[in-house]
């Protein structure tokens, strides 16, 4: 599609998006990437993880969604499978709005509006104008956005709870989703106590080397952490769908990724960890 045709058509896609999003009751983000919108108000976005985390939940299970974003997933989870514990997590204070309305009258999810982290703090949040890639991680939205002259950064301060407090009336959870823009790590070692002891059966997160290193962690940290606690970690996407990452194709799969890539991968807990 060219330039011209491009703006000829801007002036009718976002009031039809804007009449799509109230038929299907289903808001996304105003400052999102349209092509992403368009995709939760059809339904068919990230089918591949919503897919994976429905076939592994239990009868009757906990999914916990930590950057829950708009509730897209959490939404979807919740919705197919009433039985289904659904418990959000979203720290950005611009999209609090958007999950009341699209999460809010489901009576089998819990929304927390903070962010979790290693410890009890009050940290500093940054983004720019896209708010789906906000981070608690110091120039990752730079990152994102160092081609854009007009690009800002705006800060919140928030605050940040160990999981294993904010989830202490969970004896055990299923599943846990964790999209949080190089934080991820952080995340889990405030959940320490679930995933030493294998509370936390399966955990699907977003794998961005580069994010890693600008958080200050090498690229391989993460993965090394999980596999110590005893967690298997496969590919979900792409051509390391099926594939168990180890020591030994660690590399590989970074130099696959490129400069910025990123994919998404699962790690299963198989038994007791020694620490």
């Amino acid at each position: 599609m060219n330039n011209n045709l491009k703006k000829l058509l801007r002036p009718l896609v976002y009031p039809l998006l804007d009449i799509s999003e109230k038929l299907v009751g289903f808001k996304t983000d105003p400052t999102g990437f349209l092509p992403t919108r368009w995709s939760m108000v059809r339904g068919n976005y990230e089918t591949f993880l919503v897919d994976s985390i429905l076939e592994s939940l239990p009868d009757r299970g906990v999914f916990v969604d930590v950057g829950a974003n708009v509730g897209y997933i959490s939404k979807k989870v919740a919705t197919i499978r009433p039985d289904v514990t659904v418990i959000a997590v979203e720290p950005n204070p611009r999209l609090k709005g958007i999950l009341i309305s699209n999460l809010g009258s489901l009576s089998n999810i819990c929304l927390y509006y903070l962010g979790l982290g290693a410890k009890s703090e009050l940290l500093t949040f940054y983004q720019g104008k896209d708010s789906a890639v906000g981070s608690f991680v110091k120039g990752y939205n730079e990152m994102h956005n160092s081609s854009d002259f007009s690009f800002q950064i705006f800060s919140t301060n928030i605050n940040v709870e160990p999981g294993d407090v904010v989830l202490h009336n969970i004896p055990e959870i299923d599943i846990m989703k964790v999209d949080v823009e190089g934080f991820e790590l952080e995340v889990f070692k405030g959940l320490k106590d679930k995933i030493n002891n294998g509370f936390i059966k399966k955990i699907f997160f977003e794998y961005h080397p580069m994010s890693q290193e600008i958080a200050g962690y090498n690229k391989f940290d993460i993965l090394n952490y999980l596999r110590e606690k005893n967690y298997s970690i496969i590919g979900l996407e792409n051509e390391w769908k099926g594939i168990v990452i180890e020591n030994h194709n660690s590399q590989e799969l970074v130099t696959s990724l490129g400069n910025g890539g990123y994919t998404t991968l699962v790690a299963t807990h198989y038994g007791k960890s020694s620490s």
